[in-house]
This record gives structure tokens, C-alpha cells and sequence, in this order.
């Protein structure tokens, strides 16, 4: 069993406007995404990265594996499934998150994600929860905690 910890740095408002816009096909209207929205999609996008690294650090896939991610992402949470070819062993490993809370106090993303490597397990759960601080009306820092396993 491994657990894996991480601390983002400060969510600035740079930060998460830098995500606040989605590529659209040509012709379709441009919509900004929420402020839900934008936190789910940087959850999916963390899990999923994080998922990655930490089988490689765990030596389950090499340095410079193609993954394939795919995905989407609401206000209320996301679905992503991570696949491919390792080592001659399929990964697919598929991933939910759901957001809790409103704009104005703390987030947070409760994910959980199972799949397979070969014949080994795959599970975690992690939680992604964002501060928000009254003194600056802003969320000021996220945290992102991950407990995951390979049987």
C-alpha cells in the first residue's frame, strides 16, 4: 500500500483563470468554464497525472509511456479513464470525482478510481480539497491527498 501526499501551491486567481477558458470546435461559440467546472477539470487532470506517476515510481510503467486519457468534466464532478499498453499488459483504469460545496467556502473533489494492470488491481481514492479564505474573498491554496494501491 502506498500513499501518496501532495500540496499545490497557492491557487492564485491567475491560476485559475488560466483555466477558465475550453477549446471548442471552429465555429462554436465560445463559453468560459465556471469556477466548479474549472476545479473539476484540474482535478481529473491531477488524479490522473498523479496516477501515472505514481506507477511509474512504483516501476508498474516505464519512463515515457504513451497513456491515453479521456474524459469530461461538470460542475458536479468528472469521469475519466486512463488506458494502454504496458509492457505487453493492458491499463485501464477508470476515475470519478464528485464536488462538494458551494462558491464562497471550502471545496472539495472526493475521486476514487479502480482498474487493472495486467492481472494486478488498481484502486484509490483521493480528495482534492480547495481553502477558501474570507479575508481575500478568493481561494487561496488547494489540497490534494491520494491513498492508492496495486495488488
Amino acid at each position: 500500500m502506498n500513499f501518496l501526499k501532495h500540496r499545490i501551491a497557492k491557487a492564485s486567481k491567475a491560476l485559475l483563470l488560466a483555466f477558465l477558458f475550453q477549446i471548442v470546435a471552429p465555429g462554436m461559440p465560445i463559453r468560459a468554464a465556471t469556477i466548479k467546472e474549472t476545479m473539476n477539470q484540474m482535478g481529473l487532470l491531477l488524479s490522473n497525472s498523479l496516477t501515472i506517476n505514481a506507477l511509474n515510481i512504483l516501476d508498474f510503467i516505464p519512463d515515457n509511456q504513451d497513456i491515453d486519457l479521456m474524459g469530461t468534466f461538470s460542475e458536479s464532478g468528472f469521469t475519466s479513464n486512463l488506458s494502454g499498453d504496458v509492457k505487453g499488459d493492458f491499463l485501464s483504469i477508470d476515475f470519478t470525482g464528485n464536488l462538494l460545496g458551494d462558491i464562497g467556502e471550502e471545496i472539495t473533489i472526493l475521486m476514487t478510481a479502480t482498474g487493472q494492470l495486467g492481472s494486478q488491481s488498481i484502486s484509490a481514492t483521493a480528495d482534492l480539497v480547495w481553502e477558501y479564505d474570507m479575508n481575500i474573498n478568493s481561494y487561496s491554496s488547494a489540497e490534494y491527498q491520494e491513498l492508492f494501491t496495486v495488488d
